[in-house]
This record gives structure tokens, sequence and C-alpha cells, in this order.
């Protein structure tokens, strides 16, 4: 099922309820993109990052048009 929320994306929804959640889980790939993703926020200031994200909490999102 595909919601079009604006016009130029989609998202997809599909149901996790079908079966074993772990039937297709791999630990040695699971691994791999750990590996391969380990430090790559390392650059980032996680102060600023959260100021940020409670700015944005009590400023809102949306647009003041969009309720």
């Amino acid at each position: 099922m595909a919601y079009r929320f604006w016009e130029d994306a989609e998202v997809e929804l599909t149901s996790a309820d079908e079966g074993d959640i772990w039937a297709g889980y791999d630990p040695e790939k699971a691994l791999k993109a750990f590996r391969e993703t380990a430090g790559s926020l390392k650059e980032i200031d996680a102060d600023a990052r959260i100021a940020a994200i409670y700015r944005a909490r009590e400023e809102g999102t949306r647009p003041i048009s969009r309720p």
C-alpha cells in the first residue's frame, strides 16, 4: 500500500506481522554494516544537535498555514 504525502514523495507501508521477523536475519551482514558505519557520526557536535532538536520541538516544524 502506498501513500502520497507530498507531490514528489511516496511512502510504502508494509505489514511486519507476517511470520517470524527474524527469519531473514543475517548476523554477519549486520556486523559488516555496523563495522562500515562505525564512527560516521564522530564529527557531529552532539550538544548542538540536541539543542536543535529541543528548539524544533518548541518552535514546531510545520508551517503556520498547515494544521
